[in-house]
């Protein structure tokens, strides 16, 4: 009997450990979120510290194409597009309460380069510590974020880049 019962019960873990995320939000309240968030964090912005950033990248523009957001990551002083994200899936957040209100958009795509890409931009509402090992552990570098915009990016070829952003009037 317990064997059945145990036998019984595996599936219904299992299919527990891999059902998918569901948002419990309804569609519009999605849409609402992605829009405020878009809005938010929409602008030009200047890098101001960043993390595994070998094409080092000055200047960050965040537009939209309707509802969803594009980057554009340039260098020289914002004269050389390094790349532009195109359209994505994106989920939009708006949590906490004034004033502390997190504004966050994360969206994936297919890039014909960096193949499955994400990104993840947000603005800071408490200070953040990120941490990066180096080769074999042996060397660890921090980025301490107090205030402004993080934008954590990673395609499938590339470890996470991490930029602490700095608005700057269009």
């Amino acid at each position: 009997m317990k064997k059945l019962l145990i036998a019984g019960l595996v599936p219904v873990l299992l299919s527990a450990c891999i059902t998918p995320y569901k948002d419990p939000r309804s569609q519009e309240k999605m849409r609402q979120d992605l829009t405020t968030a878009v809005d938010a964090l929409a602008g030009t912005y200047e890098v101001v510290d960043s993390r595994l950033d070998h094409d080092k990248v000055d200047r960050i523009v965040v537009d939209r194409l309707g509802n969803l957001p594009i980057l554009m990551f340039y260098k020289n002083g914002g004269k050389d597009l390094v790349l532009n994200t195109g359209t994505a899936m994106c989920t939009g957040y708006v949590v906490g309460e004034e004033p502390a209100i997190r504004k966050s958009v994360y969206c994936t795509y297919a890039h014909p380069t960096y193949k499955d890409v994400y990104f993840r931009l947000y603005n800071v509402t408490n200070p953040e510590t990120i941490k990066y090992q180096g080769l074999l552990g042996m060397m660890t570098d921090t980025m301490v974020v107090t205030e402004g915009v993080l934008l954590k990016f990673r395609g499938s070829s590339r470890n996470e880049l991490t930029f602490a952003l700095r608005r700057v009037a269009d």
